[in-house]
């Protein structure tokens, strides 16, 4: 069982390094440079609003850049190790294969902690020289940007081992997609009215992560509170969520043929 957990820490640690040389993280540098630019330019015209829209940015631009990152890295999490055989030396270790795969996926949330981590912190520093002051509601925000990124990063593998890398990118963002807007369509004045609509999307809203959970960025610049028991209901969802994609996601992967 040590073995196993020690096995299980070298794949994450040599998979965060393997991602973090292809200098994915070239992106916050530049993100990082458009927040100051667009901010500054928030100063000049925006009358007052500098400080909410740096903060609207920065908040969109981490969330972006890590959904972006999980999808078109994750995918080929591993799939290139089974295209450059390099997998069946991993698995020849005492590892199983579910191990490997958790090994993989935790590296690859190293990495996106740490692209969101650095963004949070220039979009903070950014936020504070314009005047704003700290709302732990903002905190929340930065916590479910990188749960709602690990979600994405966990769908896009299990695609991955079913079918082929483009189509596994394909039914991620539309996964994403519908994941945003179902409670909404839920929500509609006529779809309640529709039996037969209704139970469709509310099958849809059951069997699909639902990331409008974790949306809460309107509730950081608008209102700027939220119930402590919303908050924990929508940790305690994405966690479960994350749990059951890697549970499939290692079921399907000890089955699957490597040839």
């Amino acid at each position: 069982m040590i073995s196993e957990i020690r096995s299980l820490l070298i794949i994450s640690k040599y998979t965060f390094f393997e991602v973090l040389k292809s200098k994915i993280l070239i992106n916050v540098f530049f993100l990082g440079i458009g927040l100051l630019f667009f901010s500054y330019a928030a100063t000049e015209f925006s009358y007052g609003a500098a400080k909410k829209i740096a903060m609207d940015f920065g908040l969109g631009a981490l969330s972006f850049s890590s959904i972006g990152i999980a999808i078109f890295i994750g995918v080929n999490i591993v799939n290139k190790e089974i295209e450059s055989r390099t997998i069946y030396l991993a698995l020849s270790q005492p590892i199983t294969r579910s191990s490997f795969l958790i090994g993989r996926l935790l590296g690859m949330s190293l990495l996106l902690l740490l692209n969101i981590l650095i963004l949070a912190l220039m979009t903070l520093f950014t936020y504070f020289i314009l005047g704003g002051q700290l709302n732990p509601l903002v905190l929340w925000c930065v916590v479910f940007a990188f749960l709602e990124a690990v979600v994405v990063l966990n769908i896009v593998v299990l695609f991955s081992l079913i079918t082929n890398i483009t189509m596994s990118v394909v039914y991620t963002i539309l996964l994403y997609m519908i994941g945003q807007s179902i409670t909404d369509v839920i929500a509609l004045t006529d779809v309640p009215n529709r039996k037969g609509l209704h139970i469709l999307t509310k099958a849809i809203a059951t069997f699909i992560p639902d990331f409008s959970k974790l949306n809460i960025k309107q509730f950081v610049l608008y209102q700027q509170n939220l119930e402590t028991t919303y908050l924990l209901n929508a940790l305690f969802y994405s966690i479960m969520v994350i749990v059951i994609l890697i549970f499939f996601s290692s079921l399907i992967f000890h089955k699957k043929e490597l040839d």
